[in-house]
């Protein structure tokens, strides 16, 4: 179930939405585990037709924007030269950023870093209404 061709940063060649088929699948986008059934972006050519982004990762916004940085772009990390983000960590997580093909890099602050791309679209606030705090006065 395929349908037509679209372009994303992530990835050089044309993606085509599905339902993925493969077992063991790895988003190339945030590097979690796709599940078979589940709606995806996938390349069709021989050499990088297990290129897969999870649908929530392709439709991430190209700009962002954090409270505490600024304005973020969303850029490739798979073309030589424009990135080597694989040995420092994501600047909000601390966590490895090898295996990801973008990365959210600020477009103000020289030297910030870059940010996974899923944790550059994170809201400034969060509201959990079960989690009660005590006012101190």
């Amino acid at each position: 179930m395929g349908s037509a061709m679209s372009q994303h940063v992530a990835h050089p060649h044309n993606l085509h939405r599905e339902v993925c088929k493969l077992g063991n699948a790895t988003c190339r986008m945030c590097t979690r585990p796709v599940a078979v059934g589940e709606r995806v972006y996938r390349c069709d050519r021989t050499e990088c037709k297990n290129f897969l982004l999870h649908e929530a990762c392709f439709r991430l916004p190209k700009n962002t924007k954090l409270v505490c940085v600024g304005r973020l772009q969303l850029i490739t990390n798979t073309n030589a030269g424009v990135l080597d983000v694989n040995d420092d960590p994501c600047r909000i997580c601390a966590r490895s950023m090898a295996g990801v093909s973008c990365v959210y890099k600020s477009a103000n602050i020289d030297g910030f870093g870059a940010v996974h791309p899923r944790r550059g679209v994170l809201p400034p606030r969060v509201r959990r209404l079960k989690h009660a705090h005590t006012r101190s006065t």
